[in-house]
């Protein structure tokens, strides 16, 4: 069944460009969050958690910009950024709303999730979207600068 459910996924997403930025994702997921939480880079490198959110908002607004690019065609270049930054913002205000629903169970509740999702303060939850915003900013620049070309 599982298996099935991911061939039809597979499917779908390879019918379009959606899948490239999906596949980014899922490695950034598993080839740098994963392994930073087993040998405690949050801790000896503070600003990863930044870069993780930067790259987050960039790899946002690529899948976005990738589904609706045909709707995205018809607005001048601040609305089409400006889209981007808004689903970049969106998916990270979620994140954030994960870390604190965390942070209110607990570690002893689930402690595999409080592994991944735990609030800072204020500071760092709008670090953090400041982040996903300009991860989604930047990535509005380069497919404006790729399309002029």
């Amino acid at each position: 069944m599982i298996k099935t459910m991911i061939k039809y996924l597979y499917m779908k997403l390879s019918q379009t460009k959606i899948i490239l930025p999906v596949i980014v994702g899922i490695a950034v997921i598993i080839f740098a969050l994963q392994p930073a939480q087993a040998v405690g880079i949050y801790d000896t490198f503070p600003n990863f958690d930044s870069i993780l959110h930067l790259s987050g908002g960039f790899i946002i607004a690529w899948f976005f910009g990738q589904y609706f690019k045909s709707q995205l065609s018809n607005l001048i270049q601040w609305q089409r950024i400006f889209f981007l930054i808004s689903f970049g913002a969106s998916i990270g205000i979620a994140w954030e709303f994960a870390e604190f629903l965390s942070s209110m169970a607990g570690p002893d509740t689930f402690p595999i999730i409080y592994n991944h999702f735990h609030i800072g303060n204020l500071s760092d939850t709008l670090g953090d979207l400041l982040a996903d915003m300009t991860g989604a900013l930047l990535y509005g620049i380069v497919s404006f600068h790729r399309k002029q070309q």
